[in-house]
């Protein structure tokens, strides 16, 4: 049981680098955000991370709908 509770938690956490691999973003980008507020980060020590569920929340919270461009038919 302990295992399980450690690896759904190492899941959860997650680097700058693997935050970045996510968003398909640069790590600089990832640091801009964290520094803008617009994602949470954790400090232990020297070291960043990041909460998945977080990421996640973040992501919907910023949903914005997209309209499809309307085609036009050329008259020939």
């Amino acid at each position: 049981m302990n295992a399980i509770l450690k690896t759904s938690t190492a899941s959860e956490i997650m680097t700058t680098s693997e935050v970045s691999d996510f968003l398909s973003v640069h790590r600089s980008t990832v640091h801009k955000m964290r520094e803008r507020g617009d994602i949470v980060a954790y400090k232990f020590g020297k070291r960043v991370y990041f909460k998945r569920s977080e990421i996640m929340a973040t992501i919907t919270a910023n949903r914005v709908e997209i309209s499809t461009p309307v085609e036009t038919s050329e008259a020939a």
